[in-house]
């Protein structure tokens, strides 16, 4: 009912943005458009008009020290919603979409301050790999503590020998207490990773069978 809600909200601040061809114009194929219609102290709220053909966008963002992470958005191919979490309190993010191969103009917004202390950085418990239902696939169970109901911030993130850079996948909101991943093994290892409010982050690798 939540999702459903965000929805419909998204929906009603994207009317705003559209505009009508003029009449007999031809279409044509247009660039995605962002906005942010709620905003806390570590969550925003953004509203998507994709370019009419991607079932699925990208919602970039970046904080001071430059770092880019992504959501995936959901919706139609008129309208999608995404919601950012585990963001600095009064802090300023760079954001846009992708969608397909086309790319909405850049907006920044600012975080509120914060209502009280952040929460404590989420605690993972482990990983657990089991088989998938597919020839070669794996399910990758993460388990973590985490603070309450205060969304969070977690991804996955792949990399081709031990030590060396990860390569992070889309965010997603780990307010539970776990959270699954099915994949096809193309790199070695495995990291799970988690960030609060702070900005502090942790995290737990798992080496991939060969």
């Amino acid at each position: 009912m939540i999702a459903g809600v965000r929805l419909a909200t998204a929906t009603t601040a994207l009317l705003a943005l559209a505009c009508a061809p003029p009449a007999g114009a031809a279409p044509k194929p247009r660039a995605p458009t962002i906005v942010v219609f709620s905003l806390t102290s570590t969550v925003a709220d953004l509203a998507i008009m994709p370019d009419g053909t991607a079932a699925v966008c990208r919602v970039w963002y970046l904080d001071k020290d430059g770092t880019p992470h992504h959501v995936r958005s959901t919706g139609t191919a008129d309208a999608h919603a995404a919601r950012i979490v585990g963001l600095r309190p009064q802090t300023s993010y760079e954001y846009w979409a992708s969608c397909g191969y086309s790319e909405s103009t850049r907006g920044t917004f600012t975080t509120l301050p914060a209502p009280g202390p952040v929460p404590p950085l989420p605690q993972i418990v482990g990983i657990a790999l089991t088989p998938g239902s597919a020839p070669k696939t794996f399910v990758a169970t993460a388990t973590f503590v985490a603070p309450g109901a205060v969304p969070t911030a977690c991804w996955w993130e792949w990399s081709s020998k031990e030590g060396e850079s990860y390569v992070p996948d889309h965010d997603i909101d780990c307010t539970g207490a776990g959270t699954t991943l099915s994949f096809r093994p193309i790199q070695s290892w495995l990291r799970f990773v988690m960030r609060n409010a702070a900005g502090q982050v942790t995290s737990t690798p798992v080496q991939l069978p060969k």
